[in-house]
Parts: structure tokens; C-alpha cells; sequence
């Protein structure tokens, strides 16, 4: 990989569902995630449609894909830390207590014990870990959905967005409204018939790979990482966080986050400083 290595941009809503099997990767995938296993992610609606010109920048300062990546953690961490990048005179990341008293300052209802729970692993979380996967290996499979309330006209939210260098972005997300496909009058009538499109990433790297000829890509992954257990108890929810975990970084120490099993996936809107998060 390289500094010109494509990037896709995930800003659907994402849980990893434990009836998904695993597959061998088709690419070689750095990926990085907004959030661990477990945890939502509250995204602030600037971040998508400033993440084409971040990029476009990045690759003209950087030589490596080691160092781009790098630099997108940063400035990911600072934009959705603090609201700007590290290069505006920004802290480049805060520490747990300022990022604690942020999600404190989310206004819920103190009642939802379920919210609670998941701003507790919000705040645990680790941003922009990366997964790195190299083509044949083992990968547990993310499911990405997209209701048809969000398909509204907003270019770079709730899309699966494609950055190849030299190039205008490319949307390859089908939804109602991008027919990235070229369905058949068929299937279209199936797509206008569903309140929900769901994919997987999976279906995502196929994509990448068979109509794009992509052999390496850079996920930025800004959506939740909730997760869908068969069992019902909060035990057998660290038992499958452990094992996405274990799948997703065999060499390290399986992290475990509690919380009650999410089988929900909407988006809630949250106001923090006049700043919209959205939960992912």
C-alpha cells in the first residue's frame, strides 16, 4: 500500500450480527474503526463532508499509506473531539475525563439506562483503532444498514463513499435514491418496497474488488459497532465481543465491553456546544 491507495468512507449504521459467518478477505484492508466492539459512535455531522478535502490534503503531505493513515487518525480524533482539525490550533485528542464530561453533556433522558450503558463503552472505547487484514485471512463480518428515512439529500452521510486519487468520489452504496448497481426493473421494484437496505462488509470488499479491480484499501468506519447476540444476557455479549475481537486482532489481548444487546439500530440526534451528533 501506498499514499494513493483508496479510501472508502462508511457513514451508515453498523452492528455486528453473531449469525454472520466469517470470510476470507478478498483484499489486503486497513481499517479503522470510530469505535471498539460493543460501542456506538456519536458522529458529528461535519465530519462526512469534511472528510473528501481531509483526504485530498492528507495525500499530498504524506508518502506511505503508514503515515496517511496515521495522519487521518489524528485529525479524525481532533474533528470529532473538539470540532476542527489538529492543524487549526486544535488539541490533536482529549483526554478521558474531557471526553467523559462530553458524553455526560448529552442530553437524555436519565431514565434510559440502556443510553447509559452506551455511553459508558462510548466513553471506553478506543477511536480509530486499526484492524489490519491481509488478503485469505479470517474476518469476522459487519453488518451496514441504511433506513429510508436517511436517504435524503445529503451527499456524504449515511453513504458508503469511495475516494480513488485523481478521481471524483464514488457513491457505491445502492440505495433508493443511487442505483450504484445498474439493477434490473426488478429489483428496483424490490429496493422501493423496503424500509431498510442492509449489507455487509463482506458484500462491500466483493464489491471493491470484482468491479473496481481495489486489491488494497483504507476503511474509515464511522459507524456504531452495537452488536446483535443470539443469547439474551450480558454475559454471552462479552463472550461474542470477544470473539469479533479475537478474529479482528488474533495477536492482542480480547477486549470486553459490557452493555445489554442492542437489537435497535436508530439514530438518535444529540446536542452538544450547538455541534449535532448523530448515533451511528
Amino acid at each position: 500500500m501506498n499514499h494513493d491507495t483508496p479510501i472508502l468512507v462508511i457513514t451508515t449504521h453498523g452492528v455486528w450480527r453473531e449469525g454472520n459467518p466469517n470470510f476470507t478477505m478478498p483484499v489486503n484492508m486497513n481499517l479503522m474503526r470510530a469505535s471498539s466492539t460493543g460501542a456506538p459512535n456519536y458522529l458529528y455531522d461535519k465530519i462526512p463532508g469534511s472528510l473528501a478535502k481531509l483526504i485530498e490534503k492528507k495525500r499530498k503531505v504524506t508518502r506511505t499509506s503508514r503515515s496517511l493513515i496515521k495522519s487521518l487518525q489524528r485529525e479524525l480524533i481532533s474533528i470529532d473531539e473538539t470540532g476542527c482539525c489538529s492543524t487549526l490550533s486544535c488539541a490533536a485528542s482529549l483526554n478521558a475525563e474531557t471526553a467523559r464530561a462530553q458524553v455526560k453533556s448529552i442530553n437524555i433522558d436519565e431514565t434510559d439506562e440502556t443510553e447509559k450503558k452506551d455511553q459508558i463503552n462510548f466513553i471506553r472505547s478506543q477511536a480509530y483503532n486499526l484492524v489490519i487484514k491481509r488478503r485469505g485471512s479470517e474476518m469476522a463480518n459487519k453488518s451496514y444498514e441504511i433506513n429510508k428515512r436517511d436517504d435524503q439529500d445529503i451527499k456524504q452521510d449515511n453513504r458508503m463513499m469511495l475516494y480513488i486519487n485523481g478521481q471524483k468520489p464514488i457513491d457505491i452504496l445502492r440505495t433508493w435514491k443511487n442505483d450504484a448497481f445498474q439493477s434490473t426493473p426488478a429489483d428496483n421494484v424490490k429496493i422501493r418496497n423496503r424500509d431498510s437496505i442492509e449489507t455487509t462488509l463482506e458484500e462491500i470488499l466483493d464489491i471493491l474488488f470484482n468491479k473496481y479491480n481495489i486489491e488494497n484499501i483504507i476503511i474509515i468506519d464511522l459507524s456504531c459497532n452495537l452488536t446483535d447476540t443470539i443469547g439474551e444476557t450480558e454475559r454471552d455479549e462479552r463472550h461474542f465481543i470477544r470473539d469479533v475481537d479475537q478474529i479482528l486482532n488474533p495477536n492482542n489481548s480480547p477486549a470486553s465491553l459490557g452493555g445489554k444487546t442492542r437489537r435497535r439500530k436508530t439514530r438518535n440526534n444529540k446536542t452538544r456546544n450547538n455541534k449535532t451528533r448523530k448515533r451511528k
